[in-house]
């Protein structure tokens, strides 16, 4: 295990003792007969829990949000061959971690936690605009077109967790067109490859 898995695990085992500890609590409470007080103090566990995977969902997609404003406003098309997959990597990654805690399109999806980040989906991408704002001490490529990124998220929780990331780069007013170009060359390379393999066969097929 590594050192970070290590912090993670440490942190689940915590949490889960601490829970664990309330729910004991709760139980000796509803066998007591004190069932009022278990209740309240049942629903404020739950509370509890909605605002702590709102905000955990809340900063992943701040860490999405800055990615993608990185793909559309980067001014340099050599930087987003270089970096490209990967900011877009880590957005993907933020996103399926958003989908999983929300449960989203499930059956029985997390509905408070969702309205908590509906709600809130502001104030994450202020913080997505600081994360901006700090990245571009680091990568200069992302200065040039700063003063184009919207002051408000144009986003909705449903655009981003079910559109793809090409086209939320191109919801965003005056974005460089580069990272479009970039996919599109891609998918070019990529049919190409497949022609190719089709016509004269793949190595297998030798």
């Amino acid at each position: 295990m590594d050192k970070a898995t290590e912090i993670i695990y440490n942190e689940a085992l915590l949490k889960f003792k601490t829970i664990s500890e309330r729910l004991v609590e709760i139980a000796d409470l509803m066998q007591r007969g004190e069932i009022i007080v278990a209740k309240e103090e049942l629903d404020r566990l739950y509370i509890e829990s909605v605002h702590s995977n709102s905000n955990k969902c809340g900063s992943k997609l701040a860490r999405m949000m800055e990615h993608i404003l990185k793909l559309a406003y980067c001014d340099d098309y050599n930087e987003i061959v270089r970096n490209g997959r990967i900011w877009k990597n880590d957005a993907i990654k933020q996103r399926d971690s958003v989908i999983d805690i929300t449960r989203w399109r499930m059956n029985r999806q997390e509905t408070s936690i969702i309205n908590n980040i509906i709600e809130d989906l502001g104030t994450w991408y202020e913080r997505a605009l600081k994360y901006y704002n700090t990245a571009m001490k680091d990568n200069h490529s992302l200065m040039l077109y700063e003063e184009r990124i919207p002051l408000i998220c144009i986003w909705t929780l449903e655009d981003l967790l079910d559109k793809e990331i090409v086209d939320l780069v191109e919801m965003l007013p005056k974005q460089t067109g580069y990272y479009p170009k970039y996919v599109k060359e891609l998918l070019s390379e990529r049919e190409k490859k497949l022609t190719a393999e089709n016509i004269l066969g793949t190595s297998d097929d030798i």
